[in-house]
C-alpha cells in the first residue's frame, strides 16, 4: 500500500525523492545520515549537510526580520518563501522558551557565522518516554469527579453558583437577600472541563498510540565535505608522518653501521638533529694496558660521553676484586680505553660514545 503526497509515493517509497526538510515519524531509530532525528534539538554541521544548510542560507537571504508571541514569549524570525520560519541563532533562547511553554518550536536556527543549524523541534507526535519507542500507550482520560470542595460565584442578588468538581449547581434564597437559607432549588449539570482541561468542545480522545521519532530529510553527505575532510587529515598529518627527513619534527636516523667481524664489530647510529651513538661490540684489551681507540664518526668536541665494560669471567666467575675497565674522552677521532686486573689476563671489552658528531 503506498500513500501520496501531491505527486510524491511516501508509504511505499516507490519512486520517493524527499525534498529538503520533508518531515516523517519513524517508530524506531533510523540508521541514515540523510534524515536528522528533529527531537534532539543539537547543532548541525553546514559543511556535512551542505545542502540543507545552503537551503536555509537562501531562505533568509533578502528577508526582514518578522515576530510572533507565543505564551508571552516573543521571538523573531525570518518567514521564507516555502513558510520555513528561520530564527538566527540569537533567538535561540527564546524558541527553547516556547518549547518548554508548549511542547513545540517549530523554528529552524541558523548560525552563519559557524556555518550549522538547528532543526525544528517537538515533544508531540509520540507520546510515552523515548526509550521505549516501538510500545504502544493505552488509551487514556483523566476521572471525572463531583468534587470535594465547594466554590460559589453570585448569579444575581438571590441566586449563586457552587462549583463542586466537573458538578455546577445554581442554588437560591428562598428567604431572599439577607435572611433564610440557601437551598438547592436550581439547576445542577456537568462540566467535565471544570475538572480537567483535556476535557473539550470536539476534542479527540487519546486512542492507543505507537511512539514514533520525528525526522527531517537534510540530504545525503556531501563530496565537498569528504573532500574537506581529507584536507583536514592532510593538514594534520603534513610534515608530522613522512620519513624521508626533509620535513620530519622529530629526530630520526639518517646514517647506520651495525657490527660486523669485517668491521671489527664496531658500529653507530646518526640522527638527524646531529647527535651520534656509536661504540665497539667486543674487543680485547691486554693486561693492565691503556691505549686509544679510533672513533668510527669523528665527533664535534671532547664533551661526549664514554663508557666502557665486560661480560669476560674467568674459570672461577670473577677478575677479582680489583678488575676495572675504563672509557674516557680523548680526543675527536679516538677514546681512551683502559683496563686492570690482578689476574693478569686479558680481557673482552665494550665501549660506547654518545655526543654530538662533526
Amino acid at each position: 500500500m503506498s500513500i501520496r503526497q501531491g505527486n510524491k509515493v511516501i508509504a511505499g517509497h516507490i519512486n520517493y525523492h524527499p525534498d529538503l526538510f520533508d518531515h516523517k515519524w519513524a517508530d524506531h531509530l533510523l540508521n541514515d545520515v540523510s534524515w536528522l532525528r528533529a527531537d534532539t534539538f543539537s547543532w548541525q554541521d553546514g559543511g556535512v549537510y551542505e545542502a540543507a544548510y545552503d537551503h536555509l542560507e537562501s531562505d533568509i537571504s533578502g528577508k526582514s526580520l518578522s515576530s510572533e508571541t507565543i505564551s508571552g514569549i516573543t521571538v523573531q524570525f525570518y518567514l521564507a518563501d516555502d513558510g520555513h520560519k528561520i530564527c538566527p541563532d540569537s533567538q535561540e533562547s527564546n524558541v527553547v522558551s516556547i518549547y518548554n511553554a508548549t511542547g513545540m518550536a517549530w523554528y529552524y536556527i541558523i548560525d552563519t557565522v559557524n556555518q550549522r543549524f538547528k532543526l525544528p523541534r517537538t515533544k508531540y507526535g509520540f507520546v510515552g518516554l523515548r526509550d521505549s519507542v516501538g510500545k504502544y500507550v493505552p488509551e487514556s482520560l483523566p476521572n471525572i469527579t463531583s468534587g470535594n470542595a465547594s466554590i460559589f460565584s453570585w448569579l444575581n442578588d438571590s441566586q449563586k453558583i457552587y462549583t463542586e468538581g466537573a458538578i455546577q449547581r445554581t442554588v437560591s434564597n428562598s428567604a431572599g437577600l439577607g435572611g433564610g437559607s440557601w437551598v438547592g432549588t436550581g439547576p445542577s449539570k456537568l462540566n467535565a472541563s471544570l475538572q480537567s482541561s483535556a476535557y473539550q468542545d470536539d476534542a479527540p480522545v487519546q486512542q492507543r498510540a505507537t511512539e514514533q521519532y520525528l525526522y527531517f530529510y537534510v540530504g545525503n553527505f556531501t563530496q565537498t565535505a569528504l573532500e574537506n575532510t581529507a584536507g583536514l587529515n592532510a593538514s594534520l598529518f603534513n610534515n608530522k608522518v613522512d620519513l624521508d627527513g626533509s620535513n620530519a619534527t622529530f629526530a630520526h636516523i639518517v646514517e647506520k653501521q651495525d657490527p660486523t667481524a669485517g668491521n671489527n664489530y664496531t658500529w653507530y647510529r646518526k640522527y638527524s638533529d646531529g647527535w651520534v651513538e656509536q661504540g665497539q661490540k667486543k674487543i680485547q684489551i691486554a693486561h693492565n694496558s691503556k691505549g686509544l681507540i679510533t672513533l668510527p664518526v669523528v665527533m664535534a668536541n671532547t664533551d661526549y660521553i664514554a663508557q666502557a665494560g665486560s661480560n669476560q669471567v674467568n674459570s672461577s666467575g670473577t677478575f677479582g676484586a680489583n678488575s676495572t675497565v675504563s672509557a674516557n674522552a680523548g680526543t675527536t677521532t679516538q677514546v681512551r680505553l683502559g683496563q686492570f686486573n690482578s689476574a693478569s689476563a686479558n680481557m673482552d671489552v665494550w665501549w660506547e660514545v654518545k655526543g654530538i658528531a662533526a
